[in-house]
Formats: structure tokens, C-alpha cells, sequence
């Protein structure tokens, strides 16, 4: 098993390879290093021998008998034709959105689409942090990356898939199951400390 993250060095691309790698799964990321933030994440993976990055997708050579896509807010027909250019076949899980729901979704058993609300965490830029913590509910990285995670680990899934909140638990659902941890005000300190303590290494890189 291994892993295609598109766009690996945004800041969400970049928690999910991190998941990944820590779970000892081999993780090909694909993009390019467009500012010296992006570099300076490139710089925390560091020589790992499960993370192979290419800024073309036509690089990846993949031998593996089953292989998971992620994509956040990529264009599912952009990455599917790419990938199928290449014949790189696997499940794939599209990240999006809400507010783009009337797209037009192909219900295909090997695609996932995951509809979802502000998300904050350490490396987001931090204007839009700041936008984002002033929406109704903010769901915590962490909490969609495990979310998204143990999906890759179940044998049946639905094909479209929304994480919604929950006001009167002050947590998110995906469809019934509860799987924020971390309330909003929580994440939202956990940011704010985490931009305070990296403000002169990466925050203030442009």
C-alpha cells in the first residue's frame, strides 16, 4: 500500500503526509515548492525513506498492489486525468469545500468525496487563520486527517461523505459518527501559541 498527496507542501497536503508517514505507509507527494514556507515544510519531512517527492505526477513510479489518492480542493477531474495518463489506479479521496457541493459528482466505488467546513491548523497562513476563527464552528486538522485515515481503512464507505456540526455537542460528525476531539476554542489556542512560537521561522517567510 502507498499514498499519492497532491499538493504535499500546502499546509493541509503537508498534516496529511505527515499522518501517513508516522503509520509506516510510503507516501509519494506531488507539487511544487512555490514559497519559502512550502520549502521550510520540505525541510521538516527530512531524508524519510517512505516519502518520495515529485513535482510531476508522471515521475511516480508505482508497484504496489493498492494505492490511496488525497487531494484537498483540486479539481477531481484535473487528478483523474492526470493520474489515469499515467495509469496510476487506486481509491481516491477528494477533499473539498461545502460551498462547492453542486458540483457535478460521478458516484464511482473507488471515489470518496468529503465535504467539510473551515479547517485550522499549525502552518495554515496565518491571514487565513484569522479569517477562518471567526466562522460559527472550526473543525481542528487533526480531526480530518484521522479522520480521513481510518476511511482508508475501512472496506465499505459511502461515495459522498460531509462533516457537519453538531451545536449542541460543540463537535463535528462524519454522517453519525463523532470524530472531533478538540472543541473550537481549544484549536483555536493551539494555533494562535503555535504561530506565537513559530512567528520568526516560518510564519514571517514569505
Amino acid at each position: 500500500m502507498n499514498v499519492v498527496v497532491f499538493d504535499c507542501f500546502h499546509w493541509m497536503g503537508f498534516h496529511f503526509v505527515e499522518k501517513f508517514l508516522s503509520e509506516g505507509i510510503e507516501v509519494n507527494g506531488v507539487g511544487h515548492i512555490t514559497n519559502p514556507q512550502e520549502e521550510f515544510l520540505y525541510t521538516l519531512i527530512g531524508r524519510n525513506a517512505l516519502f518520495n517527492w515529485q513535482e510531476d505526477v508522471r515521475n511516480i513510479r508505482n508497484q504496489h498492489s493498492r494505492t490511496i489518492v488525497i487531494s484537498c480542493y483540486k479539481s477531481p477531474q484535473d487528478v483523474k486525468k492526470m493520474l489515469n495518463t499515467e495509469n496510476i489506479k487506486g481509491e481516491y479521496y477528494f477533499i473539498m469545500e461545502e460551498d462547492i457541493r453542486d458540483m457535478s459528482l460521478s458516484h464511482i466505488r473507488n471515489e470518496v468525496f468529503l465535504f467539510i467546513p473551515p479547517v485550522i491548523g499549525p502552518w495554515m497562513r496565518e491571514k487565513d487563520f484569522k479569517d477562518a476563527s471567526q466562522k460559527e464552528s472550526v473543525l481542528f486538522i487533526d480531526d480530518l486527517v484521522d479522520s480521513v485515515f481510518c476511511l482508508t481503512q475501512e472496506k465499505k464507505k459511502t461515495n459522498v461523505l460531509s462533516i457537519t456540526y453538531h451545536k449542541e455537542q460543540n463537535r463535528f460528525y462524519l454522517d453519525d459518527k463523532r470524530i472531533s476531539q478538540t472543541p473550537a476554542d481549544e484549536a483555536i489556542d493551539v494555533v494562535q501559541n503555535h504561530i506565537m512560537n513559530w512567528k520568526e521561522n516560518y510564519y514571517r517567510l514569505n
